[in-house]
């Protein structure tokens, strides 16, 4: 976990494997913020959730690589696990690109969360 001086918390696992990768899980999180883990100095908020599709996970890995971002899948790989083709596609009200789960991290206020179930599921971790 990793708390700024905004009071903002960023959950250090990405948000594919917090909701368990369940596709109905990940749905409730419309609205909610989120940090990109590739380049992670802008919140976003999420607003859509698009069903899975392997062509665009490899165009949103492809314009990573083409922005220098990685350098190539392998190491993508290392940072945060065996791509998974079959994750839903993030869309954002402030960003025209999509996002995957899997290289995404949620973003919460402190003030949100004291003494709600997200505080304590976050500080299991």
């Amino acid at each position: 976990m990793i708390v700024d001086f905004r009071h903002r918390i960023t959950s250090a696992v990405n948000l594919w494997e917090y909701v368990g990768k369940d596709k109905e899980r990940l749905k409730e999180y419309i609205g909610k913020k989120l940090k990109f883990l590739l380049n992670p100095k802008r919140t976003y908020t999420i607003k859509e959730i698009r069903e899975p599709n392997a062509d665009e996970v490899r165009n949103i890995i492809g314009y990573a690589k083409s922005r220098g971002l990685i350098d190539n899948e392998r190491k993508l790989e290392e940072m945060y696990g065996e791509i998974d083709y079959s994750q839903p596609i993030i869309y954002c009200e402030e960003i025209l690109r999509p996002f995957l789960p899997q290289l995404s991290a949620l973003v919460f206020n402190l003030e949100e969360l004291e003494g709600t179930e997200e505080a304590a599921r976050l500080q299991a971790y």
